[in-house]
């Protein structure tokens, strides 16, 4: 456990600044899922949850549910190119989670 010289401490503004930079790069590789698995939502809907995020919304259960969601899309995806993009949605909604050290 850091100790409090090394801690890094985020506030709310600085991790809705990180989510909404984590859906927008998130949001350009999402195509790459979506002509592979066009009926699979789980990545655009954490990728809107981050932006719901970034833009006021609250870190509620549902928005963890769909950076898992999204990170199980990423892991059944057989696309590697689809993986990573599913990937990149789940971390974009988990960015609302962060906690960084130093």
């Amino acid at each position: 456990m850091a100790d409090d010289e090394t801690a890094m401490q985020l506030g709310e503004d600085e991790l809705r600044a990180i989510a909404l930079y984590a859906a927008s790069c998130a949001r350009q590789a999402l195509p790459l899922f979506e002509s592979r698995y066009p009926a699979d939502h789980r990545p655009r809907d954490a990728i809107e949850g981050a932006e719901a995020f970034g833009h006021g919304g609250r870190r509620t259960a549902l928005l963890r549910s769909q950076a898992w969601a999204a990170h199980a899309a990423a892991r059944e995806a057989q696309d590697p190119a689809a993986t990573d993009a599913a990937r990149a949605a789940s971390l974009a909604a988990a960015a609302a989670y962060l906690h960084p050290k130093a």
